[in-house]
């Protein structure tokens, strides 16, 4: 288990990047390079959950929002409960 823990902070460090925009001081990070990467999403969760292993999930939190992405359709249809 602490193998496959330091493959995945290992794999978050070579694709995490701080960038700049050309226009400004600030530095600002760069996590998309995380969701290019399967076997990091796939591994997330477990690797978050054993942070704090003795400790009951309450609540699920995800990356800030950046840019325009496609709407999803919501519903009983689409989870089957129809």
């Amino acid at each position: 288990m602490e193998r496959h823990s330091q493959e995945l902070r290992s794999h978050l460090r070579q694709t995490f990047h701080w960038r700049t925009d050309p226009d400004q001081d600030d530095f600002y990070a760069d996590d998309s390079g995380w969701l290019r990467h399967p076997e990091i999403i796939r591994n997330l969760g477990t690797g978050l959950a054993q942070l704090h292993p003795n400790v009951a999930i309450t609540a699920v939190m995800g990356v800030e929002s950046r840019g325009t992405a496609p709407s999803v359709p919501r519903g009983p249809k689409l989870w089957g409960w129809a």
